[in-house]
């Protein structure tokens, strides 16, 4: 039976500001996706710019 390798990949942002910009927050999560191989990477909060 051939070897498997599963890997998984999340991209998270928190907006504290309910009026956090969607964009904004997106594009910090979408860092945090592309920046996080094999490692933990947090985003700095989106603030609100709305």
């Amino acid at each position: 039976m051939p070897d498997h390798r599963l890997t998984v990949t999340v991209g998270i942002a928190r907006g504290v500001d309910e009026d956090a910009d969607l964009d904004a927050l997106i594009h910090q999560a979408d860092r945090a996706l592309y920046g996080g191989r094999n490692r933990v990477v947090v985003s700095q909060e989106v603030e609100g710019g709305a």
